[in-house]
């Protein structure tokens, strides 16, 4: 006589591909002066987007963010 199987649900689980994909590579947390909470309250669009782009404009030709970059790319490799 043949044995039982359990049956496998198809129903539920994990599937790949599923979920949100993500958007960004990480998520910062900052205590924001008056000022800057002024600014950021004042922001219509995407605020992290604001936000990255000002990040980037104040930084390039600086030293200090060459410096993260050509680190970020060390560590990739």
């Amino acid at each position: 006589m043949e044995q039982d199987k359990p049956k496998k649900s198809t129903w539920g689980g994990a599937r790949p591909g599923a979920g949100r994909k993500r958007t960004a590579v990480r998520t910062y947390e900052f205590y924001a002066l008056p000022q800057v909470d002024d600014i950021l309250q004042a922001v219509t669009g995407n605020r992290s987007q604001f936000i990255n782009q000002c990040i980037l404009r104040a930084c390039q030709g600086s030293d200090e963010a060459t410096a993260a970059t050509a680190e970020e790319r060390d560590t990739e490799k």
